[in-house]
């Protein structure tokens, strides 16, 4: 503006043409010259804003990269900071969130932590169990390098409601604003990392959940298909097992064999129900370890098994001598004052729909 003022006084008090030909031909060569570099000018600072405002999604970026460890997340957020021109910058969270509302009365929280930082090229992180404490007599500052003057500013690290700490630097005052930006990046991506972690411990719960629910639908299933005693098919299951068994193999051969513990009632009066209990647990044991192929087990009444399989002829007679030659062996081994014995019958027949 001077000078451009000291050509229109020069243009305006000369008298000769050929000097305001000169003067007008200096003045549109000094408009472009300043033009150009104004231009220039608008070029780099908006190159370098870019650069800067640029780095901003890459805060949210790392931070939503190591949701799992703190010291990785605020050490990525830290070294952005740098490069956005701050010469010192510090990160302090207070231990758990808090919310704050407009009707209340706010109140200094007692301690905060030093989460990361970095002063010049020295950046460090924290681990949170690591993290050194901040209380109302330390002060922010303790942790702080102070080398001379400088200009510090400070922006809460929020997201609605709720204050996670602050950010403190160092940088210069047109510049300030991006430090402001970062704040809110980093208050934002906070939130999303605690939603985050809210919804993992309830995915872990409901998994949990899941899981017993799972266990107590097997127990119940166990209970609803099996003879706690014996550990075979009760008359549910076993009906339900035989009749898939049985659709499974039409046309194939297949064999039922029958059994009748003898005086069960006689043992139970003399000698107890426990011994009542061996006699019944001993022939389920024998029936099922009576065939080596696939075979359906189940006890049907008080005193009375019966197991299905399929296999060619002639093999159910095999396996009532088998059963039968179990129970005589029992006895030599046991010597039980009773006498364990099973009335047994086969048939065989041909699986059909």
């Amino acid at each position: 503006n001077e000078l451009f003022s000291f050509f229109d006084l020069i243009i305006t008090r000369t008298h000769y043409a050929a000097m305001d030909s000169l003067f007008l031909g200096v003045l549109r060569e000094c408009q472009s010259y300043i033009q150009a570099y104004i231009i220039q000018r608008s070029k780099e600072e908006m190159e370098t804003f870019k650069h800067d405002v640029w780095f901003m999604p890459l805060i949210v970026r790392d931070m939503v990269n190591n949701t799992e460890d703190e010291r990785a997340l605020f050490e990525g957020v830290i070294v952005k900071l740098k490069a956005i021109k701050t010469k010192k910058a510090y990160i302090y969270l207070m231990k758990t969130p808090i919310a704050y509302h407009e009707d209340e009365e706010w109140k200094c929280p007692d301690e905060m932590y030093l989460a990361a930082y970095h002063e010049g090229d020295r950046v460090e992180a924290f681990a949170v169990e690591e993290r050194p404490r901040v209380t109302k007599e330390n002060g922010f500052m303790s942790h702080v390098s102070q080398s001379g003057d400088c200009c510090m500013f400070c922006y809460n690290i929020f997201s609605a409601e709720r204050q996670y700490g602050i950010l403190i630097g160092e940088i210069a005052p047109e510049d300030m604003s991006l430090l402001y930006f970062a704040s809110m990046q980093i208050g934002a991506t906070l939130r999303y990392v605690e939603i985050s972690h809210m919804q993992r411990n309830t995915q872990r719960t409901l998994e949990k959940t899941l899981a017993e629910i799972e266990d107590k639908n097997k127990v119940l299933n166990f209970l609803s298909e099996y003879d706690e005693l014996t550990g075979c098919l009760n008359r549910r299951g076993f009906v339900e097992r035989v009749i898939t068994m049985n659709k499974l193999h039409i046309g194939q051969k297949a064999a039922l064999i029958f059994g009748d513990l003898d005086r069960l009632k006689e043992i139970n009066d003399t000698f107890g129900h426990v011994e009542g209990d061996f006699a019944i647990t001993s022939v389920g044991k024998l029936f099922r370890e009576a065939y080596d192929g696939e075979s359906i087990v189940g006890r049907i009444g008080g005193d009375e098994f019966v197991m299905m399989f399929v296999a060619k002829e002639d093999v159910a007679k095999d396996v009532v001598q088998k059963i039968k030659d179990g129970y005589r062996q029992l006895n030599k081994m046991v010597e039980k004052p009773y006498y364990i014995e099973i009335s047994m019958g086969y048939t065989e027949f041909v699986c059909e729909p």
